[in-house]
């Protein structure tokens, strides 16, 4: 069934010469220039977890798409792992918001790293961000990630600006 279902998409695609398609994404990229702290959140050990909760941060960034807006506030929740010898797995869950006179980006981020031999690595995270005012009706989906060895760890950002709302979230799978 789902080869069926490829190969039927596929034979859309292939009968559609490029001059008659529209183009709907924009491939972007970004580079966080600067970082601010604005509120810490608050720590505490919940069944042995270290989390942290309501943190908020501001950071800046430079895009190659105008329609991203220069300043990004986040807030996230952090849970810490306890994996034994020192190391943790960390993961994280925010919320986004991108604003600018013209409109706004609002949405949410995952992601996870590991604090080992005394360094943390962090793994990409995922945003997802639906468009306000004048970027109403679009979405973005980006991927920041870190070079660990930036000792700024200033993010790069990158990912595509999609000319419509994203697809719904379908049911969760119920086994036969």
């Amino acid at each position: 069934m789902a080869l069926a279902l490829l190969g039927g998409l596929s034979a859309v695609a292939v009968g559609q010469a490029d001059g008659d398609r529209p183009v709907t994404a924009t491939f972007v990229t970004g580079r966080q220039t600067d970082a601010r702290e604005v509120h810490g959140g608050g720590y505490a050990q919940v069944g042995g977890v270290d989390q942290n909760r309501a943190a908020v941060y501001e950071d800046t960034l430079e895009w190659s798409d105008p329609r991203l807006p220069s300043s990004m506030w986040i807030s996230e929740n952090l849970d810490m792992h306890y994996l034994g010898d020192g190391y943790e797995a960390w993961v994280w869950a925010g919320s986004i918001r991108l604003e600018d006179e013209q409109g706004a980006w609002t949405g949410q981020e995952n992601g996870m790293g590991e604090f080992m031999d005394d360094s943390l690595v962090l793994r990409p995270r995922v945003m997802m961000l639906r468009g306000e005012g004048a970027y109403e009706g679009l979405t973005a989906v980006l991927q920041r990630s870190w070079d660990p060895d930036d000792p700024t760890y200033h993010a790069t950002v990158e990912g595509y600006i999609f000319e419509t709302e994203s697809p719904p979230m379908p049911d969760v799978p119920m086994p036969e």
